[in-house]
């Protein structure tokens, strides 16, 4: 998008997704994308590697306060459905 010209991109926070056992599954960044009408967008990527593959959720919203709390969320609820926790 800088490139051509077509707005900016900010670099916003990194983050993981963890564990119960507070190990990384994910690993994520958050942006800022504001184009040439200042509009502005959250944008997420995250990624990982599960069964010896990369996983990535790109995940974009129109931009407010609440929105890295919600994609926080989001990629949890998938990684909790991916890697769920042993029963005792």
């Amino acid at each position: 998008m800088q490139q051509s010209r077509n707005g900016e991109v900010e670099d916003g926070e990194t983050f993981q997704i963890l564990s119960p056992a507070n190990t990384a599954r994910f690993t994520c960044e958050s942006f800022l994308i504001v184009d040439t009408n200042s509009h502005q967008n959250d944008s997420f990527l995250c990624l990982t590697a599960w069964h010896g593959e990369f996983v990535k959720y790109a995940l974009s919203t129109l931009h407010n306060d609440g929105s890295s709390t919600i994609a926080k969320r989001f990629v949890g609820a998938w990684a909790d459905l991916s890697w769920p926790t042993p029963a005792r």
